[in-house]
């Protein structure tokens, strides 16, 4: 296994380089688990209450499946404050440093795992699933808005009720 030498604070570090095709199995254990998903948790049960009024819209709507009975249509405006856009772009910042800082961490190739992003997009197309669409398909629904305040409604519909 190859491996990536890096220098901070006047020491030697050796980070293990992920074989290409495993970038995105490795991106989707890291943010499966324990220490992203308390990030996201913390991140939640910081904010949720500034969507507490969008729990009817919004909660348990399958936001992604035009068949679903309950799908958001599209280009309807519902009213969101600041705050609630504020919390998003946190939450975005949170997503992405925490991605920073898994790649620097893996020393991973950032153009490979670009490449195998839009491979999985393009295995995606053609009914391929696998780890990697999946995690692609979690990267992608993280960048939308309804997204996010469908996930915010529903913990906050979840935690008002407890």
């Amino acid at each position: 296994m190859a491996s990536k030498t890096t220098e901070s604070e006047g020491k030697t570090a050796t980070a293990p380089m992920i074989p290409e095709e495993d970038i995105l199995q490795k991106a989707a254990e890291f943010f499966m688990g324990e220490e992203f998903q308390d990030a996201i948790d913390q991140f939640v049960n910081e904010n949720y209450r500034l969507f507490s009024d969008q729990t009817e819209i919004y909660a348990d709507v399958d936001h992604c499946d035009s068949d679903s009975e309950e799908y958001l249509q599209q280009n309807i405006t519902r009213g969101h404050g600041l705050e609630q856009h504020a919390a998003y772009q946190q939450f975005q910042e949170l997503f992405e440093y925490k991605l920073e800082t898994f790649v620097q961490k893996q020393g991973i190739n950032r153009a490979g795992f670009l490449r195998q992003c839009k491979n999985a997009i393009s295995d995606d197309a053609q009914g391929i699933e696998s780890m990697g669409t999946v995690f692609v398909d979690l990267l992608l629904a993280t960048s939308e808005y309804e997204g996010f305040v469908t996930m915010m409604a529903t913990q906050a519909k979840e935690l008002n009720h407890k």
